[in-house]
């Protein structure tokens, strides 16, 4: 039998195509275009938005330990480590 899923959240505002969550579930990245959205998991709440990419930004991911996030597209690659 497969797993049952439940909305919990509805996040209005994230226009990003591409999504990543952290390890614990806590934190979702979006990106949105040349910047990426901070959300909080539980609330929905933006935390906070990381800009610094020159063109759009078409992939996101968080490590498995969720202390680096790396964040671009091709040729131009952030890594960016959680302070």
């Amino acid at each position: 039998m497969s797993p049952s899923w439940e909305c919990v959240h509805i996040i209005p505002g994230i226009s990003g195509k591409k999504i990543a969550a952290s390890p614990k579930g806590d934190i979702l990245a979006s990106t949105a275009g040349s910047a990426i959205h901070l959300f909080s998991s539980t609330t929905g709440q933006l935390l906070g938005t990381l800009s610094g990419h020159s063109h759009w930004v078409d992939s996101v991911a968080i490590s498995s330990d969720g202390q680096m996030l790396a964040s671009g597209k091709s040729g131009n690659i952030k890594i960016r480590r959680r302070s």
